[in-house]
């Protein structure tokens, strides 16, 4: 064959390959550069002395635009604003969020809220299943993000030894846990913003646990509950269950879901949000 045929064959080789291996790689979103759980509440130092019976201390804090406190545990962030309203849900901050909010409507996203202003912008969307998500244009360089370890990257060797558990009273983190119609709808749903699925189970009912490196989701297509829930799982939950009695929390109910209400509790926060301890 001609000496200039073969170059030009391998130029159309490496230009195919090149062009196809560019054609399927997928930019990753990224929902932000750091995170929080986002909670609304009536009174926000009731709020605070029951988040520290659970083992939270105060991050920072503040009265305008209203009384508002992060709080953490070491391994998770919560944000508890006095703003009136009731919820719970998750919330992004980045300094390039309105860069990200155009990327996202071209994806579909249908935001329900849109509050542009000059120092201090946000917009919130819902997931299939009505998870508020608040996107935050605000730069989080310096911002507090918790360290500490949970159940995705906790030493399988420590699971036994409870005095290693991060959060002495609660146990450790494993997932913010959600509710979902359609297990497969919400997995390419969430999978499209980011999170990448950890575990996939079909029984005792489909469910999954995502995470995108700040957050851990669960995914639950079950009709055991029908609300977010923070949740904690320790093999000695009775008997942290029982200190926190003894430390006067008493807003506990038996889980009566599949698996059974030995050692699983459901705990109803001051602001009627839930918190699920359960045992493994």
């Amino acid at each position: 064959m001609h000496h200039s045929k073969i170059i030009l064959i391998v130029l159309f080789l490496l230009f195919y390959f090149n062009f196809n291996c560019q054609k399927k790689e997928k930019t990753v979103m990224k929902l932000g550069e750091a995170t929080q759980i986002a909670i609304g509440c009536e009174d926000i130092h009731k709020s605070f002395a029951f988040y520290q019976k659970l083992g939270f201390e105060k991050i920072a804090g503040d009265t305008l635009p209203y009384p508002w406190m992060q709080i953490s545990d070491g391994s998770i962030l919560l944000h508890l604003n006095q703003d009136g309203q009731k919820y719970m849900g998750l919330a992004y901050f980045s300094k390039e969020m309105d860069k990200k909010v155009e990327d996202l409507e071209k994806m579909g996203i249908k935001f329900v809220l849109k509050n542009k202003m000059k120092d201090s912008s946000f917009w919130i969307f819902l997931s299939p299943d009505s998870l508020a998500v608040n996107l935050i244009h605000y730069d989080p360089t310096g911002m507090y993000q918790p360290q500490g370890k949970s159940l995705l990257n906790f030493p399988q060797e420590d699971f036994a030894k409870v005095e290693k558990y991060p959060n002495p009273k609660c146990g450790i983190f494993g997932e913010f846990a959600t509710s979902v119609k359609d297990l497969e709808q919400a997995l390419a749903f969430w999978q499209n913003l980011g999170f990448e699925a950890k575990t996939v189970y079909r029984e005792p009912y489909p469910w999954a646990i995502l995470t995108d490196g700040m957050n851990i989701l669960g995914l639950h297509q079950t009709k055991d509950f029908d609300y977010p829930a923070i949740t904690y799982f320790a093999p000695d939950m009775s008997q942290r269950v029982q200190k926190l009695k003894e430390a006067g929390i008493t807003s506990f109910a038996d889980w009566q879901g599949q698996g059974g209400k030995e050692g699983n509790f459901i705990l109803t926060t001051p602001e009627g949000q839930k918190i699920f301890l359960f045992s493994f």
